[in-house]
């Protein structure tokens, strides 16, 4: 999960589903706070495209909670549950990653700020490459 900031006129549109209904000051305004979910590569619902479906939802600070949020699509505004847990697909349903499983993964992402000797990003099994320190001599 993540906090992410409403800053567009598309993401506000998308959450019109939970603010219908409710009096202003429970409402989600501009440049409140999102929380945001990274869905596991083979936990999209089915008849969804992947590369258009990222779930949101009030931002609340409990994580306890968090399951348990309208979690909305920001591209169609339909609305899902989501689990860490299970290995298929259910309509309706997204499984998102724990920060055990992002935090894992994170440890042999590719480093977009560092390359390996061939200047390519680097990788979980690049190796650091050591160059002769050059000393000022004046």
């Amino acid at each position: 999960m993540g906090r992410v900031p409403i800053t567009s006129p598309t993401a506000m549109s998308s959450l019109a589903k939970l603010n219908r209904g409710k009096k202003y000051r429970n409402r989600i305004k501009p440049f409140d706070f999102l929380l945001s979910c990274h869905v596991k590569p083979f936990g999209y619902p089915p008849d969804v495209d992947p590369e258009k479906f990222h779930l949101v939802a009030p931002y609340i600070p409990d994580p306890d909670c968090w399951v348990d949020l309208p979690w909305i699509d920001q591209y169609s505004g339909t609305q899902y549950e989501i689990t860490t847990e299970g290995f298929h697909r259910s309509r309706g349903v997204a499984r998102v990653k724990t920060y055990g499983e992002v935090l894992r993964e994170y440890e042999f992402h590719p480093g977009a700020k560092s390359a390996d000797a061939k200047g390519k990003p680097s990788g979980k099994q690049t190796v650091s490459v050591s160059y002769p320190v050059k000393r000022y001599r004046g």
